[in-house]
């Protein structure tokens, strides 16, 4: 008879069987003798070191079974509470400042084509206007024959910078007008000022003739710095055009009238335009039949208009 655990003692290499050999009588005997000892220490083995709840350990000549729990990790005390809430309102609003940044860098960014002419204003008429654009208008009205009014980009931005800048209005202070004429399109670019911000605004227009001759200029974007503002802007200016109409009784005649109908309110009209004579101070009408855009110059082909 042994005892179990057994008693301590000296190791004799020459008398003791070895340690699988003497676990191995506490096994089931496998029907195949010849890998007995192999089999046996595996599944030893596998008893010993695969399970993490309950080891054999051996410590110095005994032999002991320890039984070992697993201890349960605590629970997480950040998953919920004051903490958590915490948390997550501070994530909130680090996200809302660095969106509302965003927004203003937007806002405030200045296009890198916006380079307008600084002109110190004295009063004087471009001559531009008075030598070149005007005498073409006036020299071709007077015929019969269709003609080709060519407006440059270099000298309509000159004629406009000499006017008296800035304009008010609606409490927004406009200064440093410029335009751009690319293909198909006319871009309009000024700085607003409201308050003590200021904003470059740009306009796209996208002049062109429908089938039966009538004229609209299509706004198709509106930027305030790098932000598109686009349908708010044709919103509001809708409903100013509309309030407009109900508070003043407008002259469907009157050319600012029906450009404002075009530009707010998407209304073509009938592009005819009246050119009074400085000379003998007649007046002669000229009708657009043709637009064409092309980068830096602005072509309109006009026919004069018998009474």
């Amino acid at each position: 008879m042994f005892s179990w655990p057994l008693p301590p003692h000296k190791a004799d290499p020459q008398n003791d069987l070895p340690l699988s050999l003497v676990l191995s009588t506490f096994l089931p005997v496998s029907k195949h003798p010849k890998s007995l000892f192999n089999k046996q220490q595996n599944r030893y083995n596998n008893y010993v070191c695969g399970s993490e709840q309950d080891r054999i350990r051996i410590f110095g000549e005994d032999l002991k079974i320890i039984k070992e729990t697993k201890p349960q990790q605590p629970a997480d005390a950040s998953s919920s509470g004051p903490g958590k809430k915490s948390s997550l309102a501070i994530k909130l609003i680090a996200v809302a400042v660095i969106f509302v940044s965003l927004l203003y860098l937007l806002f405030l960014h200045k296009p890198a084509r916006y380079n307008p002419l600084d002109i110190v204003y004295t009063g004087q008429v471009s001559k531009y206007l008075t030598h070149e654009l005007l005498p073409q208008l006036y020299n071709g009205a007077q015929g019969t024959e269709p003609f080709d009014l060519v407006v440059t980009q270099k000298g309509i931005n000159d004629a406009i910078a000499r006017a008296k800048w800035p304009k008010r209005h609606s409490g927004i202070l406009f200064s440093a007008p410029e335009v751009l004429f690319l293909p198909d399109t006319i871009v309009l670019m000024g700085m607003a000022a409201l308050k003590s911000v200021q904003v470059v605004i740009t306009v796209e227009l996208n002049p062109s003739l429908d089938e039966h001759g009538l004229l609209n200029l299509q706004v198709l974007r509106v930027k305030a710095g790098a932000m598109n503002i686009t349908p708010v802007i044709k919103a509001i200016a809708r409903g100013m055009y509309a309030d407009r109409l109900t508070a003043v009784k407008v002259d469907p005649c009157d050319l600012g009238a029906r450009i404002a109908a075009s530009l707010f309110n998407d209304e073509p009209f009938d592009p005819v335009f009246e050119i009074k004579d400085v000379l003998d101070g007649e007046e002669k009408k000229v009708r657009v039949e043709k637009i064409t855009l092309t980068p830096e110059k602005l072509t309109v082909r006009l026919v004069p208009v018998a009474d």
